[in-house]
């Protein structure tokens, strides 16, 4: 019956054949790499590899991350550092927690000559984030003494701020935090404990560890950014964040072009005193991002205007359509702030905020 498909869907066709044992491994790993793939059946595709015991590929992660996380990660044939890197997603989505990442961290395969041999290691892992993780994570937890180990996890914390993973490996640090004592000559990296502190919502402690490092050597650039990020992350009431978002962009000096484009919709939404004169380039005439339609337009200008909170959080997530923020057109986003602004009196507008600077890898 299948080989008298009219339209042969080649993927489909290698995953039977290898299930039904009719084809071997070698010929489909050929053969499978040239077919293509048939979007509408990426849930079947995924069911057979499965069945099969079979190694996701990167390419499919990228059809359906959200969906295919979950499997990826819990497939033991597929590449550790694609497994990895779903695990990541998934985990800032909050789908997994961080104990399973954590093991599925500690599952990577390095041996005794990579561990002792640290910066051979790293650099022959240059360009695989995923396992260069995995591997400081692991260096991490075989350090004996204290000032090896923190030494090493602020190499991990430097790795992970360069490969904007720094959210995952201060969380990934939860158990390591208490157990770094308050000396001398740990003192110095005072603004990157606190900021693991911050990151894990310990903001006691992370108050004490910058006023430690501000009292015994001084306040400069790392401290600020330590209590900007402290500000931001535990401010309680939505008039308190605006107030630290108001501070915190006054101060900052990280302005690029895209950069520049949100302070405009910042300010317009939450009408922040903040410097007007930016680089915004408000001549440009055509723009790559697209709008929603008039219809998905109207009705959540619509909810907002009612009041309708549960239809602007069902238009909204529509008009989104998973796209990054950075991805999204200014009006639009514009519109969808102004909304999460009022919807349950801001009650997800610091959240969004965040994620925003986070994705443009603006502040935090």
């Amino acid at each position: 019956m299948i080989e008298s498909e009219n339209n042969l869907d080649n993927y489909y066709q290698h995953l039977f054949s290898l299930i039904s044992n009719s084809s071997d491994q070698i010929k489909f790993e050929k053969e499978i790499k040239n077919s293509k793939i048939n979007k509408e059946l990426i849930f079947l595709y995924s069911a057979m590899t499965r069945i099969a015991e079979l190694p996701f590929s990167h390419e499919f992660y990228e059809i359906d991350k959200k969906n295919l996380s979950i499997p990826i990660i819990l497939n033991q044939a597929s590449p550790i550092d694609l497994r990895i890197k779903a695990a990541n997603e998934s985990f800032l989505q909050n789908l997994i927690p961080v104990d399973s990442l954590a093991a599925l961290y500690m599952s990577a395969d390095f041996n005794s000559d990579q561990l002792n041999n640290p910066k051979e290691t790293i650099e022959t892992l240059s360009g695989n984030k995923e396992l260069s993780m995995a591997f400081l994570f692991q260096l991490v937890n075989i350090q004996i003494f204290p000032k090896d180990r923190l030494n090493t996890l602020i190499q991990f914390w430097e790795f992970a701020k360069k490969n904007n993973l720094e959210e995952i490996a201060y969380k990934l640090s939860i158990n390591m935090l208490s157990s770094i004592d308050a000396s001398s000559e740990n003192i110095i990296y005072g603004p990157q404990i606190a900021s693991a502190y911050i990151f894990n919502s310990n903001f006691d402690n992370a108050l004490y560890w910058i006023e430690l490092y501000e009292n015994a050597i001084e306040v400069d650039s790392k401290s600020i950014y330590a209590r900007i990020l402290l500000d931001l992350y535990s401010s309680s009431d939505l008039n308190s964040f605006i107030n630290s978002i108001n501070l915190t962009l006054n101060n900052s000096n990280q302005k690029d072009n895209d950069n520049y484009e949100l302070l405009y919709v910042l300010k317009a939404v939450m009408n922040l005193d903040i410097n007007s004169n930016t680089n915004i380039n408000l001549n440009k005439i055509f723009d790559d991002r697209s709008m929603p339609s008039i219809f998905l337009l109207n009705e959540i200008n619509n909810s907002i205007l009612k009041s309708v909170d549960e239809k602007f959080l069902f238009y909204s997530l529509i008009s989104l359509n998973d796209k990054e923020w950075k991805n999204i057109h200014p009006e639009h986003l514009k519109l969808i702030l102004n909304g999460y602004l009022q919807y349950k009196d801001g009650l997800l507008f610091r959240n969004i905020v965040l994620e925003l600077f986070k994705n443009y890898n603006f502040i935090i």
